[in-house]
């Protein structure tokens, strides 16, 4: 989705250049032209902060740096006219390197990212190879894949917000299958997945949600305090960011990629989802990630101290959603 001028993107474009592909391409989403750091770097934003100045034009340096040696650099999905298409996003994360390997998951090329908690997956099959590759060229073409594809153990899902409601009620169905347990890992999960995963605990399901204790957005914090104040669903937080994004089902199914699980990738935005049976793959999970939060992690009692700043963030977000929506299916 992002790319930065700092040291990690300058890290990536030393990489490219050093390769001896004929073929190298990059492609990041017009977020980046307006946010950088983490902070939006557009107007008096960015006249008065000379630290954004700098990294602006620093990355607008690495990526014509990338140009004038041959790797060709593309934005993907327009910011409009005093940014009002900014919702609709292309939010996928995915590298593809010759005709096998592939990464998809939850890590954006700047340097506040990688100081995150956070997750790539690294898949070396030719098949899911050429369908990354194929949602790339779309992408290229101005088109958002939206489709499913069963490959073995493995759901590969291209979703496009606009056309995903059948795609999105298929991967609620694993949730709505759930036995025993469901593990989820988000800082942003909200609305619709929320209220599925609450019917899982009416059915006597054991859910527990990780999220940071210094989310990047605090509003998802009073969110999450307001919504699952009388909620069965566990709220577990860790010191720290984690930008990390995934789904431990009955401990057979996991879930991850590039979703953050919430009503604005649900509404406008382009994701990449990884849905797996591989029991290598999900105990290498377990190992390195679950049981990663369960040591770092504690249970919270989301009691309400300010039980109107969980009020005014349930209805931002319900306002954000609504003006995604609607500008997503003006694209």
């Amino acid at each position: 989705m992002s790319f930065e001028g700092d040291e990690i993107g300058i890290d990536l474009v030393e990489q490219l250049l050093k390769s001896s592909a004929p073929k190298r391409h990059l492609i990041v989403d017009a977020y980046s032209q307006c946010v950088l750091s983490d902070h939006l770097a557009v107007g008096p934003l960015l006249w008065f902060n000379s630290k954004l100045q700098r990294e602006k034009r620093e990355t607008q340096r690495q990526l014509q740096r990338l140009r004038d040696h041959g790797v060709c650099v593309t934005f993907s999905n327009p910011l409009g006219w005093l940014l009002h298409r900014y919702p609709a996003r292309n939010h996928k994360k995915m590298a593809v390197i010759d005709d096998h390997i592939s990464y998809l998951g939850g890590l954006n090329f700047s340097a506040h990212n990688f100081a995150w908690q956070d997750m790539m997956l690294r898949c070396e099959s030719s098949e899911l190879n050429a369908h990354c590759k194929e949602d790339m060229t779309e992408t290229l073409n101005g088109k958002h894949g939206n489709r499913m594809v069963h490959m073995g153990e493995d759901d590969l899902y291209f979703l496009d917000a606009q056309n995903s409601i059948p795609l999105y009620q298929k991967i609620w169905q694993k949730i709505h299958l759930a036995k025993n347990s469901i593990e989820v890992i988000s800082p942003y999960i909200t609305e619709p997945w929320l209220s599925h995963l609450e019917t899982a605990t009416q059915r006597g399901v054991h859910v527990r949600l990780f999220t940071p204790r210094q989310n990047n957005k605090p509003i998802l914090s009073h969110y999450h305090a307001y919504r699952l104040h009388q909620s069965q669903i566990e709220l577990w937080q860790r010191l720290g960011m984690s930008h990390l994004k995934a789904m431990l089902i009955d401990n057979t199914t996991l879930i991850a990629g590039s979703s953050n699980f919430d009503c604005i990738s649900y509404a406008g935005e382009q994701e990449v989802l990884l849905i797996s049976q591989n029991k290598s793959l999900i105990e290498n999970f377990n190992l390195s990630v679950l049981q990663q939060e369960l040591t770092h992690s504690r249970k919270v009692d989301s009691k309400l101290a300010w039980p109107w700043q969980g009020y005014l963030a349930q209805g931002l977000l319900q306002l954000a959603s609504s003006y995604t929506r609607w500008i997503a299916r003006r694209s």
